[in-house]
């Protein structure tokens, strides 16, 4: 039995494509998805070590999630960019708005005044990612022609 192990020209070409797309048409996601996963792996192996805020406020764990929900919803919008599917797109988000409203909260819970630049950036990102899921699921043109296809 053949098994497929590796991508094809045209294959890699409509991966491409579906890239410089997605960077077109929504560059914020595409950047916060390609920016943020090796963030969330940096953050999975140092713990409470990548971030001061978070290792004042609680244990190595939460840290970890954090790292775990931006390593995840990286992934899974990558996949679903190229995959041209919205609704991996749409659940890859949710996760990397997950990371960002835990890390946001953290940073103002565990600096306190020393958090007000990084923590309220990290909630409107949040906040804006959240925003972007909204639209997607409501069916907003530009979400089509790049990810319903």
């Amino acid at each position: 039995m053949y098994e497929k192990d590796a991508m094809t020209v045209p294959e890699m070409r409509l991966a491409w494509q579906r890239l410089v797309e997605a960077w077109r048409f929504r560059p914020y996601i595409t950047a916060f998805a390609f920016g943020l996963t090796p963030v969330g792996v940096v953050a999975i192996i140092y713990g409470d070590r990548v971030s001061k805020a978070l290792g004042n406020l609680a244990a190595n764990s939460v840290s970890r999630g954090v790292g775990f929900a931006l390593f995840t919803g990286g992934i899974i919008t990558i996949l679903g960019i190229l995959s041209h599917r919205a609704l991996s797109q749409t659940i890859g988000m949710a996760f990397l708005a997950v990371g960002l409203g835990i890390y946001g909260v953290g940073v103002l819970l565990g600096l306190g005044l020393g958090g007000l630049i990084a923590g309220p950036i990290a909630l409107l990102a949040c906040v804006a990612t959240v925003r972007r899921i909204i639209t997607m699921a409501q069916g907003d043109t530009r979400s089509r022609l790049v990810a319903d296809s």
